[in-house]
């Protein structure tokens, strides 16, 4: 009865840190291009052979798409951000999960998976990728299913040809979402730490049962690369060599650009920097840090780090794989907590951590509170009674943290972040969003209204970014404004400039302008022309 409730309370805490406002934040490049992709998908029916604005797009693995593509068959529109993260969303809905099952195969203490998949959804890296159709969330989350599967089926006396099975076909799935990623970022380094604390013996007294996993792998990571070989096998080799070229030379950064890991953790970092740092502030053996698990999961930690900086192109956003050893280390740290102070024997770093917890959230509150406030006032909108809502909410965490603190109550303090974290993410967005403004591609949108049920080509006098791409609604072309005249007409051009000057000036008078609509970002200063063109 008790995992009941806390599935309820795990469900009830994603679809507030995930689903909640899901739409409202600004797109991000590599959630662009996925979206363009998906819907050349939907349009053309081309699934097997990804496209984007008509050019050929194999350099990832298809199944991110083709799961973003769901919603656009279903709600038959592509700029539903909503729905278009709804896959995404999913995909860090079974990551927490994921979390809470593998810590149960971990602990007996029935707490300790529900702190760390609590953490997990909480964190704000995973908040983040959870709220973008790109890839990492679904890579990353195929391969955790794989390895709480595998960690199952290795503490089993006897073979589990089933959970085997599953494995395989979630590290399939993993290859499907990015490739080899989540074999370098997440397998590889739960391997290099979970064998030598655990032993050998367990793992290697089920190799035909991990041999069994790796032959499903095999067969379904090898399937879609195998058929690109066959139907375009030039086109699959220069793109194999391209990615290659970009993961060594591209975007490069310095070995220690992942240092600042600690800080993805979000909401909970004092809590994580204490439980990594443990060992340096307690001399004496501690049921905390004196245990397998917990060697486990900060060899994990650095295993992890220490791969993906080997890399020499890096992202922030490729540090997604190691929000996962954080939560577990969190969970773990959140219930040695909660004893300690029950039984009154915490320690002063015990006690430092709590304050600095409790510090870190009374802030955030109050800032909440003030930016909800200059929110209402800025955008000029009406007090009622759902205006008070939130500032009653960020205000009332804020006093029950300082009372749960003071009087010790950690389950109270822990409680009271989680409400914060939920109630953020329902109410802040639309402030975020209006602080930092609606990208200025977004203005291009209002382009659809006006070619909508029009079949007519799209041509660009200039090399429209991919962003402005998904904005219009359809694939672009460049094209030389002399070669206008050599194309089918009607169209619709896209132009910085007004296009009667363009025409003008190339002499092509020949071409009647039909209608032209600007589009214009008043706070960048910024306009796009779209002309519906036809001979005269």
């Amino acid at each position: 009865m008790k995992s009941i409730y806390l599935y309820g309370a795990l469900i009830f805490i994603v679809c507030f840190t995930i689903f909640a406002n899901n739409g409202a934040l600004n797109l991000d490049i590599m959630e662009v291009r996925n979206i363009v992709t998906a819907r050349e998908m939907v349009r053309e029916n081309n699934w097997l052979l990804p496209t984007m604005n008509g050019e050929i797009r194999i350099a990832k693995p298809p199944l991110p798409t083709w799961l973003t593509a769901l919603p656009i068959l279903l709600t038959g529109s592509d700029d539903n951000l909503s729905a278009l993260r709804i896959p995404a969303g999913a995909a860090a809905f079974l990551m927490v999960f994921f979390v809470f099952f593998l810590a149960g195969k971990l602990t007996d203490d029935p707490m300790i998976p529900f702190f760390s998949a609590a953490a997990a959804a909480s964190s704000e890296f995973l908040i983040i990728m959870g709220r973008q159709a790109s890839w990492d969330i679904f890579c990353h989350t195929f391969m955790l299913g794989a390895i709480w599967l595998l960690v199952s089926a290795w503490q089993k006396e006897k073979k589990s040809s089933s959970l085997y099975l599953f494995a395989g076909i979630f590290m399939g799935l993993s290859f499907m979402s990015k490739g080899p990623i989540a074999f370098h970022s997440m397998l590889l380094p739960f391997l290099l730490s979970y064998i030598p604390i655990f032993g050998y013996r367990q793992v290697a007294r089920q190799w035909k049962g991990n041999l069994f996993s790796l032959f499903i792998c095999l067969i379904i990571s090898a399937a879609w690369p195998l058929y690109l070989y066959l139907y375009l096998p030039d086109a699959f080799i220069h793109t194999g060599t391209a990615e290659l070229h970009t993961w060594v030379y591209k975007h490069p950064k310095p070995v220690w650009y992942y240092l600042s890991f600690p800080v993805h953790s979000g909401i909970w970092i004092c809590l994580f920097i204490s439980a990594l740092l443990y060992p340096l502030f307690h001399n004496k053996q501690s049921s905390f840090s004196d245990n397998d698990n917990y060697r486990l999961l900060r060899r994990w930690i650095i295993w992890t780090v220490i791969l993906l900086s080997l890399i020499p192109k890096k992202s922030t956003h490729y540090l997604l794989p190691v929000i996962v050893p954080t939560s577990l280390m969190i969970g773990f740290y959140m219930r040695y907590l909660v004893l300690t102070f029950q039984k009154g024997r915490q320690t002063i770093a015990a006690r430092t951590t709590i304050a600095a917890h409790e510090a870190v959230l009374a802030l955030l509150s109050l800032s909440s509170l003030l930016l909800y406030l200059y929110y209402i006032i800025n955008t000029g909108q009406q007090w009622h009674i759902q205006s008070y809502i939130p500032p009653v909410i960020f205000a009332g965490v804020g006093v029950l943290s300082l009372y749960s603190y003071r009087r010790k109550k950690i389950y109270s303090l822990l409680a009271a972040t989680l409400i914060f974290v939920c109630f953020f993410c329902l109410f802040m967005p639309p402030v975020i969003l209006h602080m930092a403004h609606p990208r200025s591609f977004m203005v291009l949108k209002k382009s659809r209204l006006e070619t909508k049920g029009k079949k007519l080509p799209f041509y660009s006098s200039y090399e429209m970014d991919i962003k402005e791409i998904w904005a219009v609604g359809k694939r672009v072309k460049r094209i030389d404004i002399d070669k206008l005249s050599s194309v089918q007409k009607p169209l619709a051009l896209f132009s910085r400039n007004p296009p009667s000057e363009i025409l003008r000036k190339k002499q092509l008078l020949h071409m009647d302008i039909q209608s032209t609509r600007s589009y214009v970002d008043k706070r960048k200063g910024e306009t796009w022309y779209l002309s519906i063109i036809s001979k005269k």
